[in-house]
């Protein structure tokens, strides 16, 4: 690997660089101000939920018994002494060691990976503030690392860092570690491995139904309380959680749903009051709908890796009982990196 490649600087990156210093001027002008409530604009999910978490003291071993999916940004904001531009610097090291990792490892197309940031609202709203989106993006390009470079060390830390996001992060890190080992004998065959992959899932959800009780309950309340939706979320729910083969079926729909299934909201896109939820999520979801139909006019195959990639990625976390668009966004990335991957025909808009 010649790293003089880093220090290299083509046009594509200058368009990436100005749009990182458009985002630490929205950063000091207007992000600051909106997390610490002077000013009435939430373009982000749980960054000020984070921030007053911290404010609470918690020692370390309670957050880990207790509020394990507050370690990440904890550890995060402590090291980094709160400072809400040493956090924007963080995000700014991982988008570009995540840029330079898959443009020069993988010699993904930088132009159409630039595409896809700039398409994603979520992208730019978690560059800003302390979220476990960008986060997420590390463990994936440190993992793709180990995977080219065979080097462990970079599998260790991605594993380390995906403690970090969420469970189901480490969980689908250590299962691409398996499914793509030379010791796996359907290594080659991978539509076979995704059919087996989901059949696995569904089945040990089911017969462990138990350790899902309080998310589901939680589902079951906000099934109770919610003014608005067809239920149909609700419906495959209640199918997922009916045998052991209830996920395999309804996989697909629910990913689906997931997805891309909040642009039936459309009505309520100008209705700023809940910016991120209604303007940020709802455009998460149209670039969704555009990263897929690329991904399926140019007849990308599992045999691309990061295709694949995305497909267990979204396997892990469909099976989650909360409904969480927000935490498909690794997927887009990964849909996003089988197209500037993709050798065949260009992809859209190029």
């Amino acid at each position: 690997m010649n790293y003089s490649n880093y220090f290299k600087i083509n046009k594509t990156d200058i368009i990436l660089y100005l749009y990182l210093f458009v985002a630490f001027v929205f950063l000091i002008t207007i992000g600051i101000s909106s997390v610490n409530g002077e000013l009435d604009f939430e373009f982000y999910a749980d960054s000020e939920t984070y921030i007053e978490f911290m404010s609470e003291k918690h020692s370390f071993s309670n957050i880990l018994l207790l509020f394990p999916n507050m370690l990440g940004p904890t550890v995060i904001l402590t090291l980094l002494n709160e400072n809400f531009i040493a956090v924007f610097l963080l995000n700014v090291f991982i988008v570009l060691f995540f840029y330079y990792n898959f443009s020069l490892l993988y010699k993904n197309k930088r132009s159409v990976l630039i595409l896809y940031f700039f398409l994603s609202f979520m992208f730019f709203s978690s560059i800003i503030l302390i979220n476990k989106e960008i986060i997420s993006l590390l463990s994936i390009a440190l993992f793709f690392r180990y995977f080219k470079t065979k080097s462990f060390i970079f599998l260790i830390l991605s594993i380390l860092i995906s403690v970090l996001v969420r469970w189901q992060m480490t969980l689908f890190i250590i299962s691409l570690t398996f499914l793509l080992s030379k010791w796996n004998p359907l290594r080659n065959n991978k539509y076979i491995l995704v059919l087996l992959f989901l059949f696995s899932i569904s089945t040990v959800y089911y017969f462990n139904l138990s350790s899902f009780e309080q998310f589901n309950l939680i589902a079951e309340l906000g099934q109770e309380t919610s003014e608005e939706g067809s239920g149909i979320f609700y419906f495959i729910l209640n199918i997922q959680n009916s045998s052991f083969l209830g996920y395999f079926f309804v996989f697909i729909p629910k990913f689906f749903l997931l997805f891309i299934g909040v642009l039936a909201r459309y009505y309520k896109v100008f209705d700023t009051s809940d910016f991120y939820n209604n303007v940020v999520v709802f455009s998460q979801s149209v670039a969704n709908v555009f990263v897929l139909f690329n991904v399926i006019r140019l007849k990308i195959g599992l045999n691309n890796i990061f295709l694949f990639s995305a497909v267990i990625y979204c396997i892990i976390f469909a099976l989650s009982p909360i409904f969480s668009p927000r935490y498909f966004f690794p997927a887009y990335i990964l849909f996003s990196l089988s197209i500037a991957n993709h050798r065949g025909k260009t992809p859209c808009c190029f």
